[in-house]
């Protein structure tokens, strides 16, 4: 007999993408089960953590927080390099395998990396030293040095660091990888089944009760084993197939050939084409047959052993060839895919024919099944589902889509078009019986459409608690089973009416920020899920967020490194609330235009949506200490499900937050209620923290810098997202603190036991022990600020500014510029020539006194003269800039220009600004037209055509609209009486829209702040824009 190593990696199926969600810390990854070594030691490994050098001792499971699952093979060495809302590993050697439920995961091994985001794919290190593998669901993109290539489904690839080919060959015996199995004449077919005789192998003995490996005590009439039974019947190619069984799994496999028997039993299937896997039924009964319409059949394959291969030849026997008790089964249905699908209307289906469930370990005879379903057709499909399976002796489980048949579901269902496949993953199961002894139960069903106009379904459904470890042939407490139904009733214009778009609420003032340095946190939930993903974070440099008029934000980069993008297009928002820190909203009732795996629209209806929380995040190193703040709701979205099956809820609550010591972990504690509206009664989510408000120490929510994390589960109130009583009903919190003393909190949560079924929505606190005084703080600000050099007077720093700024501005009058090193206020000068446009635009000059503020700490020291000036200037950069046309900017006011050493009285300011707008910031040109009056002389500073032809200027924007020169003057005055004048000026277009400007300038003979040289600001407002 010849042996080979068992890939038990492949025979993982897409059950794995199906899992419940599990909490676990943010930078870690919980083990489902399995044995390792960690950084050389051996232990009990709960969670692996990003750097650790793991070595898989026996097959290893992970699991991400959305459900999404990663394989070791047991010998493997990985570290996992990457975690939050991208996972990527390093393969050191071995093998490993991804079912990524909209994750995006990578694994990488010299120079080649492999990334899904909602696909499978499996990966092993080769003998070049990178990676080969197969794409079993969706795809995959293979990268190395020399380009990317996108591979689909069943496609295999073989890569090193120069090298991309698209096929896969089986490992060879003597590699790194897997042994390859063949038999005589090299048929890669071939099964060790073909030779077997009575005795058998090991793991059919323990399937039918004997052998070591933990198999002994399964339930029922023990196998027929060691008998190859020929494969007869007729072929027929074009079904799709879906499956559960014990050991295996729940899965899909499309397009498949069936070999039919004479009685209409289902001898094989074999996966085509170019997918080297076929299942035979060989000494299995076929048990429980049945069909709906003749279009779709199921049956129960039992008391015997299959044969073939499961995946391709190179997997092995151990599951092709498994026996299966009298009490066991692998349940099938199959059927050709309807051609015709509905393109709208609701249908209900009716039982035609059901397996008889079944438990892994046989532990309790077959059961029975009961059930109906529901769908609703359109560009969403929904699912209704209420299935009953009663085993005898233990307990009567529930199948039950949020709404049941009533009111199909749109969330968490994965379609397949072309095979008129679907999944629902993670339906809620309550707690009890041998197969749910806790909490984190779920179900999976798989289905597919037969008949004609969708007459008829075909399913196979799985009830599974992973806190059962399953044996040495992965055999746990899962339920299996399989039905088929008839359609009872098709309404063409039936089901819910469209929720009708929502649109609410208003901001209290416009986001503040500094375009391409602030960095934008906080997050987005779609509703219902893209790719199986719920959700998005931001937090990375360079994210985009803009705006319209009325504040609302309408567009969304999510990362720099993913390019995920969000906009608003046709949508409204519905629940906005926003201040200049803190923004929060929900984007429904049209076309969204989303990138994630390449463009798609997203048009959730008025109950469903895109929910974001942005904000520019408050500086860890301003955050309050050693206090406890306290926070009234200010504004909150209503809380909507994943699926959209309710009409949006309410949310309410207050939070209070303890500081410790500078850069010490805070804690945020939570009262707080999410009220629904689930048909059948009000609902009530209690997601208080523990200690509530009262204590937030004890609260499991933490504060990490300004970044506001936690998970933990609260009491279910028996509703559609928490089914039950138990304190087992999972709660997420992400958000950030914004404004000055950390004056608001915003927060986005999930409420539920699985992504699919949840709840989600956003909120706003506000400290209410902050005072007026804060009121002018404002984040994101650029100021300038044009002084004596310090060679003219002491103390000073001549010409400065910076971007990205918190500056408190009251009443237009900058009262204080902060900063980690330096920070700039007036003090004991005199404030004059105050002036701007409310945070957007604010200027004045400081004279005749000592100035406040600090520089690296020490206080500062400078002294103004009576005719000496400090100007100050700050603005908030432009957003939304016009790509065309041309606009004069008027002069809205100016400080008085000053000699820097005081020597005479200051002067006076006139002038205006005309831009002509561009599609980019090169392409905006900059006229200026201005008159600084001092001493009895005039200089006119101006650009090449003035105000009138500003297209011909030589002054351009820069990036992050903003603009300096230097520009000619005319010989003569105090500041250039006998030398070359220049003036240098700078400046920047403020406010949405560009609908300011902002300019400072100094006069001398060199351009630079000498003794002589004149100084001063201004600000200017835009006219009419006058298109071409």
């Amino acid at each position: 007999m010849k042996t080979t190593t068992l890939n038990r990696l492949l025979s993982t199926t897409a059950l794995a993408a199906a899992l419940a969600l599990l909490p676990a810390a943010a930078s870690a990854l919980p083990v489902l089960f399995g044995e390792a070594s960690v950084d050389g030691v051996t232990m009990d490994v709960a969670n692996i953590e990003p750097g650790q050098t793991v070595t898989a001792t026996t097959l290893l499971q992970l699991v991400a927080p959305d459900g999404s699952i990663i394989t070791v093979e047991p010998g493997s060495v990985f570290t996992m390099t990457g975690e939050g809302d991208s996972l990527s590993f390093e393969l050191v050697s071995g093998a490993m395998r991804v079912a990524s439920s909209g994750t995006p995961i990578s694994v990488s091994r010299g120079g080649v990396t492999v990334t899904t985001e909602g696909g499978v794919f499996s990966a092993y290190g080769n003998d070049e030293g990178g990676l080969d593998g197969r794409v079993n669901q969706g795809t995959a993109t293979v990268q190395n040095g020399s380009g990317t290539r996108e591979f689909a489904r069943g496609e295999g690839y073989e890569a090193s660091e120069t090298s991309l080919a698209g096929t896969f060959t089986p490992p060879v015996p003597g590699s790194t990888q897997l042994a390859q199995q063949t038999g005589p004449d090299d048929d890669t077919n071939y099964s060790p089944a073909d030779q077997q005789g009575s005795g058998g192998s090991q793991i059919v003995e323990e399937a039918a009760g004997g052998g070591s490996g933990g198999g002994g005590s399964y339930g029922g009439t023990p196998p027929v084993t060691g008998v190859v039974v020929p494969l007869e019947g007729d072929e027929e190619a074009g079904y799709s197939v879906v499956y559960a069984a014990d050991a295996i799994g729940i899965d899909a496999r499309d397009p498949a050939k069936v070999t039919i028997g004479a009685n209409g039993e289902l001898n094989q299937y074999d996966v085509e084409p170019d997918f080297d896997e076929r299942l035979e039924r060989n000494s299995n009964e076929s048990l429980e047959r049945g069909n709906s319409g003749n279009a779709v059949f199921i049956e129960r394959w039992a008391g015997g052993e299959t044969r073939g291969n499961y995946y391709n030849s190179n997997n092995g026997t151990f599951y092709s060839d498994m026996g299966r008790t009298s009490h066991q089964g692998f349940h099938i249905a199959y059927g050709k895919p309807t051609v015709d699908m509905p393109a709208a209307g609701v249908a209900t289906y009716a039982l035609a024919a059901a397996t008889n469930p079944t438990i892994d370990d046989g532990s309790f005879a077959p059961g029975s099944f009961s059930g109906e379903m529901s769908v609703l057709f359109g560009a969403t499909l929904g699912i209704g589902i209420d299935f009953d399976i009663d085993m005898p002796g233990d307990h009567l489980y529930n199948i039950r889509t949020p709404g049941g048949v009533g009111s199909p579901t749109t969330g968490g269902i994965y379609w397949d078009n072309a095979a008129r496949v679907f999944r629902l993953s993670n339906i809620a199961m309550s707690q009890g019986g041998a197969a749910c002894p806790t909490a984190n139960c779920n179900a999976v069903v798989y289905g597919l459409f037969g008949g004609t106009d969708a007459s008829d379904i075909g399913v196979s459904y799985q009830i599974m608690d992973f806190s059962i470890a399953p044996d040495s042939l992965g055999r746990a407490k899962r339920i299996s089973g399989a039905a088929a139904f008839s359609q009872a009733s098709y309404d063409a214009g039936g089901g819910p009416d469209t929720p009708l778009p929502m649109e609410s609420g208003a901001v209290d003032a416009l986001l503040v920020a500094s375009p391409g340095t602030t960095k934008w946190h906080g997050g987005v939930y779609y509703i219902p899920q893209i790719n199986f993903s719920s959700g998005k974070s931001l937090g990375m440099q360079n994210d985009i967020v803009a705006w319209g008029d009325d504040g609302a934000v309408t567009f969304i980069q999510a990362t720099e490194t993913s390019l995920a993008s969000f906009d608003r297009g046709t949508a409204v928002t519905a629940d906005l609330y926003g201040t200049e820190y803190l923004q929060i909203g929900r984007w429904n009732g049209g076309d969204i235009d989303v990138y994630m795996s390449g463009d798609q629209t997203f048009s959730p209806n008025g109950y469903q949506g895109i929910v974001y929380l942005v904000g520019n995040m408050l500086g860890s190193t301003l955050r309050p200490e050693s206090i406890t703040a306290t926070y009234d709701l200010a504004g909150a979205t209503a809380p909507i499900f994943a699926g959209g099956n309710f009409a949006p809820g309410v949310f309410d609550g207050t939070a209070a937050i303890q500081f410790g010591a500078s850069n010490a972990n805070a804690k945020m504690g939570l009262n707080a209620t999410v009220t629904m509206d689930e048909g059948d009664d009000i609902i009530v989510y209690n997601i208080s923290t523990t200690g509530g408000t009262a204590t937030p120490g004890t609260s499991e929510i933490d504060v990490f810098g300004s970044q506001i994390s936690g998970s933990y589960q609260v009491q279910a109130p028996n509703g559609a997202a928490c089914s039950g009583s138990a304190v087992n009903c999972n709660v997420s919190i992400q958000g950030l603190l914004a404004g000055p003393q950390a004056r608001e909190a915003g927060i986005r949560y999930a409420v539920g036991n699985t992504a699919a079924n949840s709840i989600y929505g956003a909120a706003i606190f506000a400290r209410d022990d902050v005072g007026d005084t804060l009121d002018g703080y404002l984040m994101g600000m650029t100021y300038a600020i044009r002084s004596p050099q310090s060679g003219v007077l002491a103390g000073s720093f001549g010409d400065i500014s910076a971007g990205a700024t918190d500056i408190t501005i009251i009443a237009n009058e900058v009262k204080e510029i902060h900063g980690f090193n330096n920070s700039y206020a007036p003090g004991d000068a005199t404030v004059s020539e105050v002036g701007g446009v409310q945070s957007v635009v604010s200027w004045q000059r400081w004279s005749d006194g000592l100035i406040g503020g600090e520089s690296f700490g020490n206080p500062r020291t400078t002294v103004l003269g009576e005719d000496q000036g400090m100007h100050v200037l700050a603005w908030s950069p432009a957003t939304n800039l016009p790509s065309e046309g041309v606009a004069t900017y008027t002069l809205a006011g100016a400080t008085n220009p000053t000699v820097a050493d005081g020597s005479l009285a200051p002067g006076s300011f006139a002038g205006e600004m005309a831009v002509a707008f561009g599609f980019n910031a090169a392409n905006t040109k900059i006229g200026l037209d201005l008159d600084v009056s001092i001493g009895g002389h005039t200089y006119n500073i101006a650009t090449t055509g003035g105000t009138a032809t500003p297209g011909s200027s030589q002054v351009s924007l820069s990036n992050f609209s903003g603009f300096s020169s230097t520009i000619d003057v005319a010989t003569g005055g105090v500041a250039c009486p006998d030398a070359t004048c220049q003036a240098k000026v700078a400046g920047a277009l403020a406010g949405s829209g560009a609908s300011h400007a902002a300019l400072a300038y100094t006069i001398s003979a060199n351009g630079n702040p000498t003794a002589k040289a004149v100084q001063g600001v201004a600000g200017f407002e835009r006219g009419p824009i006058v298109l071409p």
